[in-house]
């Protein structure tokens, strides 16, 4: 494990020499929004480059922004991405007309400093360390009868060795059943 989190410093060290830390906490305004019914919004996308995923702490509020305290706020409960939009869900009924979406937007090194945090906060238990080593158990073999003659051969062995103790890898060409598994 603790080479996954050295390799994962070492991509994030490079990401800072190239200016990839961008550290911001202000709320942007990310554009305009209009209702579609009570408690939802839409924010047209299809010129942006811009996603949700991209943004942290979403509000909904009048071009005044989030921290004008005269200005109404609502909190952006969920979302969901379209092709062209995203629709927005907000708790309390928000005027129909009037409000921007306003967020921080992400630093680039987002998604490797939460990977960081995640795998540092996972219990060493031994199975990382087995699986970058090599060392996965080997599969018993299985009768032809077994899994009750829905997966054949190597689907009844893999799903047969995932679910006794062990570590191992279910890995195949496209195709042969490891969905089904």
């Amino acid at each position: 494990m603790e080479q996954l989190i050295q390799a994962v410093d070492e991509v994030l060290a490079g990401e800072s020499r190239l200016g990839g830390r961008a550290e911001s906490t202000r709320h942007t305004k990310v554009g305009d929004v209009h209702c579609l019914e009570d408690g939802w919004y839409v924010l047209p996308i299809f010129a942006s480059r811009i996603g949700p995923d991209d943004l942290q702490d979403m509000w909904l509020a009048t071009s005044a922004g989030p921290d004008d305290c005269r200005g109404r706020l609502f909190a952006v409960l969920g979302w969901r991405l379209g092709s062209e939009r995203v629709r927005l869900q907000v708790a309390v009924r928000a005027p129909r007309s009037g409000l921007s979406l306003w967020a921080v937007r992400c630093p680039p090194d987002f998604l490797l400093r939460s990977l960081r945090e995640a795998l540092a906060a996972l219990p060493d238990n031994g199975l990382a360390g087995r699986l970058v080593s090599g060392r996965i158990d080997a599969a018993a073999s299985v009768e032809s009868s077994a899994c009750g003659g829905v997966l054949h051969d190597g689907q009844a062995q893999a799903y047969l060795a995932c679910t006794s103790p062990g570590l191992r890898l279910v890995w195949g060409l496209p195709g042969t059943g490891k969905t089904t598994v």
